[in-house]
């Protein structure tokens, strides 16, 4: 994206470029976001970022929603989940459902890198609980990278954890909801690494 932008724009000042997303789930950690370290202005529509030369608005128009809502299809999704997302642009499918901070008493288990950034992985045995969070043992010996791109000194690749029950138990405690994520940025990355996992295994 970004070299398609340099190869249009060359040595210009007097381009510009509109992006339209939708408000749905993980818009934040989109390529786009991430590469540019953007974050919705939840309590100012407009925000100004990369010195001034990105404006990011988070339409929420008063007006065009009541002009909206007196239509046809207005008055039939009235009251409905679907009227927040295309009306009032709420973001879609977004719940706090599994974000928890770890607990005192977890214990570190393993990390994984993603996208250049490393997790870590932690069990709590008196809860039952797992918990992924932005923290991690540095000097673990048990660290995997997702993708080859990923690949780091000392780093495992994912096909290794066949030799470990790691990945194995984590997917099933997944599957049995018991997974929770410090943040809504966790929640995606491994919703994200789990749909990877699954289509090439």
């Amino acid at each position: 994206m970004h070299g398609l932008l340099d190869s249009v724009i060359r040595n210009r000042n007097d381009v510009k470029v509109f992006f339209l997303m939708n408000a749905v789930e993980g818009i934040e950690f989109s390529p786009l976001f991430t590469f540019f370290d953007l974050r919705l202005p939840y309590n100012n529509d407009i925000k100004l970022f990369k010195e001034n030369t990105i404006l990011l608005q988070y339409m929420n128009n008063e007006e065009f929603r009541k002009e909206r809502q007196e239509t046809l299809i207005g008055k039939l999704m009235k009251g409905t989940t679907y009227e927040d997302y295309a009306m009032k642009n709420q973001i879609l499918d977004k719940t706090s459902d599994f974000i928890e901070k770890k607990s005192g008493t977890a214990k570190f288990n393993f990390a994984f890198i993603y996208k250049n950034e490393t997790f870590g992985v932690w069990n709590d045995y008196k809860n039952g609980k797992v918990y992924v969070s932005e923290d991690y043992l540095e000097n673990s010996p048990f660290k995997f990278s997702i993708t080859l791109k990923d690949s780091k000194p000392n780093v495992m690749m994912i096909s290794a954890l066949s030799r470990y029950d790691f990945w194995q138990i984590f997917i099933k405690n997944f599957k049995y909801g018991i997974v929770f994520y410090e943040n809504q940025k966790l929640k995606h990355v491994v919703f994200e690494i789990i749909r990877l996992y699954n289509s090439i295994k």
